[in-house]
């Protein structure tokens, strides 16, 4: 047997089988169906070669060259066909493919039907029956170049246009197509007389290792698991059939001699069972071998979903996390380029992408399409329709879908891996199991972003209202400053005519020559009495304004407190006289202490809270004036045994405009303007004291404050401050020696 039948011999083998499994793997993917249409004209070629070469006459090798011819015409046309549907351009070429069919159908009835084709065969070198051509067979052979040509043209411009596993399985089939198409231009030469022995056999067998490694190595055809699983069985086989021969043989000729005994039984059966003991390690050795061939690449699942892990608990920005994740992803698993689409209610949220040249244009068609399949998305896995046309489009190889309990979330989109590998079932597995973690952790992250966006819109908001508020306030603030500035002029004019008015109708009323009518004394009186009322009400709203403005001045210095408080008494006593009330102070101890206040605003203090007793006791009470000194400070209580005043209103007291809707309040003899005890509580803490009261109702009163205790120093610094002569005053000497004369005269 020559060489020509061997390797037509395993042509028709190794094609047959190879279109057999890729048409076996999905019988319905117009890339498997075509492929397979292709390898087993092939397979029928190389059977009608095989014939042919073995004919022993001109009858039997004129018809087998004929059915050679035949299979070959449409080997060019299967192979476009597939072609087109590989680089996924049949419906462009629908109408060119009809009028190529038709054509080549015609070809092949001419050859069949007619010697148009093959018109004899004759001796020609060593073959005794070389088929001649006929007429039309110088048409067919330009025909079969320029349709060769033509997929050569679309493989290599889909070779230039491609990038990770696409660029790698076409550049694999445009290697294959000119090994194998260039070998059978050879088989030609001989047509033409030409004496170049042909080749087509022999690189045809090439053409189906090419194949058959692009097809293991770099996923073509959706077949690679079962080409790496029949290799390794098919090596296994090989070993352990070698093996057991060797043994056989062995064995038998060196206990046996040259006959077979029976007896070598038992030699056979130990062999068998130390092929049983070897086979399970010897198949998982050979199969370690061929993934460690077709599987490289390969990575630790821990160390990846740990990493992982550990990206999704410590990341919660959402742009953050997906652009980790998606780095991580491509990175380890080798992958070529991948996208996280987010969607919500229909709405694309957001699109992280690795690995693009460009952004993908994703419609949302094409996304809801992805999105309502609800499940894994394997490409080579899929059977032909809407779904594997679209992910061919989008040139997408797996999409998982991710979605939590609660709601679907977007998808997880991932091209071909850079190596050319398939997608094993580490790589889905791994996908599977990190997807619900992966939904989690984005849904968690929306869920971050829209408390991050709403504490800064609220941020903003908040800003916004506050710079409103201060903007109000600082107005507010002008507008008091104005209304204190107007009440304290305003005041200060006021004084002047009340006063003047006050003192006119004391006048009248006090002249003891004026005779005047009982209701005219009677209506002065009045006047008299609301004057002095007014001028009390423009005192206390002038001081509030001082007080409030931070322009009242205190001039603190060391004053006899039982001097100043006996005259204060003094002033009041006829008011208290007029009500039949005792009006007792009670003085502290031993010398009369020396006080820091300021002696014209401290009188203003005992005589507001004395007043407020006279005022609110009844006729007949007791009002009592108490000093005590406690450490560094002198404690002054004024109690009395008026009606007294409850707790709730006590917290009003010393507020400004606090005055009372209680029984105490009900009690009074005139009115007031609720600033008293505000201003009085002021002045105290002014002068370094503090102020309270103590009261149940119908017991009475104590209101209570307290000032600092003069300390010697400050004692001393009064008195220097004293003797101290006035700077830049000029002293007339002769004009004061003669006022100190006169003084002394008079005494």
């Amino acid at each position: 047997m020559n060489y020509y039948l061997i390797s037509a011999l395993i042509n028709f083998i190794s094609s047959f089988a190879l279109g057999g499994l890729v048409l076996y793997r999905n019988p319905k993917g117009i890339v498997n169906s075509t492929f397979a249409l292709f390898a087993f004209s092939a397979v029928l070629w190389s059977f009608s070669y095989y014939i042919w070469q073995t004919a022993s006459t001109a009858q039997t090798a004129l018809f087998w060259s004929r059915a050679l011819m035949a299979f070959a015409i449409f080997i060019p046309i299967f192979y476009l066909h597939f072609v087109f549907a590989f680089l996924g351009v049949l419906n462009e070429k629908k109408k060119f493919l009809i009028f190529s069919y038709f054509l080549f159908i015609c070809f092949f009835l001419l050859n069949l039907l007619t010697p148009q084709i093959v018109s004899h065969t004759e001796p020609l070198l060593e073959f005794p029956f070389w088929p001649i051509p006929g007429s039309f067979f110088h048409a067919l052979l330009l025909v079969w170049l320029g349709y060769m040509t033509y997929s050569i043209h679309l493989l290599y411009r889909a070779y230039r246009d491609s990038i990770g596993l696409k660029k790698q399985q076409v550049r694999y089939l445009l290697l294959s197509m000119l090994i194998g198409f260039g070998g059978g231009i050879t088989n030609y030469f001989l047509w033409y007389k030409i004496p170049i022995y042909p080749l087509g056999n022999i690189l045809v067998s090439v053409d189906v290792a090419v194949t058959a490694y692009a097809i293991a190595k770099h996923r073509l055809l959706d077949i690679r698991f079962v080409i790496a699983r029949t290799v390794a069985y098919s090596l296994l086989l090989l070993i352990i059939a070698s093996s057991y021969t060797i043994a056989m043989l062995v064995f038998s000729s060196y206990f046996f001699g040259d006959t077979f005994q029976g007896n070598q039984l038992l030699v056979s059966t130990f062999f068998t069972i130390i092929v049983a003991f070897t086979f399970q390690p010897l198949r998982k050795a050979l199969e370690h071998t061929t993934d460690k061939f077709f599987f490289k690449g390969m990575y630790e699942t821990h160390d990846l979903l740990a990493k992982l892990s550990h990206i999704m608990a410590t990341t919660l920005l959402l742009d953050t996390l997906t652009e980790k994740v998606l780095h991580e992803l491509v990175t380890q698993m080798r992958i070529s380029r991948g996208a996280f689409v987010l969607m919500n209610k229909g709405d694309v949220i957001l699109i992280e992408t690795s690995g693009y040249t460009k952004p993908p244009g994703f419609t949302h068609h094409q996304l809801f399409t992805l999105e309502s399949a609800g499940k894994t998305l394997v490409f080579e896995e899929m059977e032909d329709g809407t779904l594997k046309d679209l992910m061919r489009k989008l040139d997408l190889t797996v999409v998982i879908p991710l979605k939590t309990s609660e709601k679907e979330v977007g998808l997880l989109m991932l091209g071909e891996k850079l190596s050319g590998d398939i997608y094993s079932d580490q790589d889905i597995k791994v996908l599977e199991i990190l997807a619900p973690e992966i939904s989690v952790a984005i849904q968690n992250s929306l869920s971050y972003e829209e408390i991050r966006r709403f504490n800064i819109t609220l941020k903003v908001e908040i800003d916004h209202a506050t710079k409103k508020l201060r903007e109000t306030n600082e107005k507010l603030q002008e507008v008091d400053k104005l209304k204190d500035e107007f009440v304290s002029v305003a005041t200060h004019e006021l004084r002047t005519p009340m006063t003047a008015i006050k003192s006119y109708l004391w006048l009248i009323l006090h002249k003891k020559d004026l005779k005047l009518d009982q209701k005219i004394h009677k209506y002065l009186d009045r006047a008299f009495i609301s004057s002095e009322r007014m001028l009390v009400l423009i005192n206390d709203l002038l001081n509030l304004s001082r007080i409030e403005s931070g322009r009242i001045q205190l001039e603190i210095k060391p004053t006899n407190l039982n001097e100043i408080v006996d005259e204060t008494l003094a002033e009041i006593m006829p008011k208290a006289v007029e009500k039949s009330l005792q009006l007792i102070y009670n003085k502290p101890k031993g010398d009369s202490p020396k006080v820091m206040v300021d002696p014209q605003r401290f009188p203003e203090i005992v005589t507001n809270f004395a007043g407020n007793s006279i005022k609110f006791t009844p006729n007949g009470g007791k009002i009592t004036v108490t000093a005590t000194k406690k450490d560094n400070m002198i404690q002054i209580d004024v109690s009395d045994t008026g009606v007294g005043i409850s707790k709730e209103d006590q917290k009003k007291l010393f507020k400004k405009f606090g005055r009372l809707d209680s029984s105490y309040k009900a009690v009074a003899t005139s009115g007031g303007t609720g600033l008293g005890l505000y201003i009085t509580k002021n002045l105290i803490e002014l002068q370094g004291g503090k102020v309270w009261v103590e009261s149940d109702l119908g017991k009475g009163a104590t209101f209570s404050f307290t000032v600092p205790v003069a300390k010697e120093s400050d004692i001393k610094k009064a008195v220097k401050e004293e003797d101290k002569p006035l700077e830049g005053v000029y002293v007339n000497e002769k004009a004061l020696s003669r006022y100190n004369s006169q003084q002394k005269s008079k005494s």
